[in-house]
C-alpha cells in the first residue's frame, strides 16, 4: 500500500521539472542551457523510473488484489501501452540512424507523443492510488486485529532486549560482576558452577579429586 502512494507521488512530482521550464517559456524567461539540461535529466530518469516501477507495481495488484482486478489490468496494459509507444520512436530511430525529431517530422505524431508523455505519469499515478486503495480495501479487521497485535508483540520483544542491553551495559560500567564472571570452577575437573554450595558439593564427589584432599 504504501509503495502505491509511493509511486503516484512520484509519478506527479517527476512532471515539475518539464512544468517549471513551461512556464518559464510562457512567461519569456530565460533558462540558462546548464539548468534546463539537469532538469531536463531529473525528468527523464524519474519517467523511467516511475514508469517501470508503476507498470511492475500494478501488475503485482492486479493478479493479487481481490477488489477491482479488471480495473487495474485495464490500467496496467495502458501503463505498458504509453511506455511501449513512448520508446519505440527513440528505437526506430536509432535503427535508422536519425534522432528523434526528424522521426517525429509529422507535426500530428509530434502533438500525439508529446501528449501520451504528459498523460504517462498521470495514467501511472492513478493506477498506483487505485492499486493502494485496492490493498487498504481488502484487509479485513480480523487481519488488521492480527497485525495489530503482531506489531504490537513485536514492540514488545525489542523493548525487552533493549532493557537487557541496558542493564548489562549498566552493570559493565559499574563494575559489576556478570553472570559469566560468577561461575566457579572446580580446580580437579575445570567444570564450573553459578554458586560456591554448588561448587563444594560436587568437589566431595569430583572423580578428579586428588588422594591426599580424600585422606
Amino acid at each position: 500500500m504504501k509503495v502505491g502512494y509511493a509511486l503516484a507521488g512520484a509519478a506527479v512530482l517527476v512532471q515539475a521539472p518539464r512544468l517549471v521550464l513551461t512556464v518559464l517559456a510562457a512567461d519569456r524567461l530565460p533558462v540558462e542551457p546548464g539548468a534546463e539540461q539537469a532538469l531536463l535529466t531529473v525528468a527523464a530518469v524519474g519517467t523511467a523510473l516511475v514508469l517501470t516501477g508503476g507498470g511492475v507495481h500494478l501488475a503485482h495488484a492486479a493478479l493479487t488484489a481481490p477488489r477491482w482486478r479488471l480495473a487495474l489490468g485495464i490500467t496496467w496494459v495502458l501503463v505498458l501501452t504509453a511506455t511501449a509507444a513512448l520508446v519505440a520512436p527513440g528505437i526506430v530511430g536509432g535503427l535508422a540512424g536519425q534522432p528523434l525529431h526528424q522521426i517525429l517530422d509529422v507535426p500530428l505524431l509530434r502533438s500525439a507523443w508529446a501528449i501520451l508523455a504528459a498523460l504517462a505519469h498521470e495514467l501511472t499515478a492513478a493506477g498506483c492510488m487505485l492499486a493502494a486503495a485496492a490493498s487498504a480495501a481488502s484487509e479485513s479487521p480480523e487481519d488488521l486485529e492480527l497485525r495489530l497485535w503482531s506489531e504490537r508483540d513485536t514492540a514488545v520483544e525489542r523493548a525487552q532486549r533493549a532493557e537487557r542491553a541496558l542493564s548489562e551495559l549498566r552493570a559493565e560500567s559499574s563494575g559489576a560482576p556478570s553472570a559469566q564472571a560468577a561461575t566457579l570452577p572446580c580446580p580437579w575437573c575445570e567444570r564450573t558452577f553459578g554458586t560456591p554450595q554448588a561448587r563444594n558439593a560436587h568437589q566431595g564427589r569430583c572423580q578428579r579429586r586428588p588422594e591426599e584432599v580424600v585422606s
